[in-house]
């Protein structure tokens, strides 16, 4: 059977690799920067998909209401999910350990795309659908070639020693 594992990797692996430090660094930026309307902002752009608006217009909605910045707009358009778009992502997740009779398949672009986000200090949060996600708004620009190097030794590294039976980068 196989998995796709997606940005499982990364909420395991940026802590392990990288450390705590920058995780909680991110948690500061996220405490000091975001407006005291976001959780509002938030219950209603979640509102408006529910209700079937379309993404863009009520992402746009909602931002104009709270006056919301560049950067927490990306967070909403990236990390807010409607409970079926969550239940759909969440059956393709990797439950429990990966042993080396998994077949996996990674979205490779994607992945060193977010771990060199997160090495450049970009903001990387847990989704409300659960998965990993940066608020760098790259779309397929240019990533600096030594984070993009250093993405890919960290993934390669944790591989190294979390063996599994295929491993399919796409």
């Amino acid at each position: 059977k196989r998995f796709r594992l997606g940005p499982l990797i990364m909420m395991i692996f940026i802590p392990l690799i990288i450390g705590q430090k920058y995780a909680f660094e991110t948690y500061l930026w996220l405490i000091m920067n975001f407006d005291p309307n976001i959780h509002q902002a938030i219950k209603d752009y979640l509102w408006m998909l529910d209700k079937a608006y379309p993404q863009k217009r009520a992402l746009d909605m909602v931002a104009d209401r709270y006056g919301l910045s560049q950067s927490v707009k990306a967070v909403l358009y990236r990390g807010v999910a409607t409970k079926k778009q969550s239940a759909s992502r969440n059956k393709k997740r990797l439950i429990g350990k990966i042993t080396s009779k998994h077949s996996i398949k990674v979205d490779a672009v994607n992945q060193l795309y977010t771990i060199a986000s997160y090495l450049e200090g970009s903001l990387v949060f847990i989704s409300t659908d659960g998965w990993l996600r940066d608020a760098s708004e790259k779309h397929g620009k240019s990533m600096d070639h030594t984070l993009l190097m250093r993405s890919v030794k960290l993934v390669y590294s944790y591989f190294e020693n979390h063996p599994v039976n295929v491993i399919e980068f796409y």
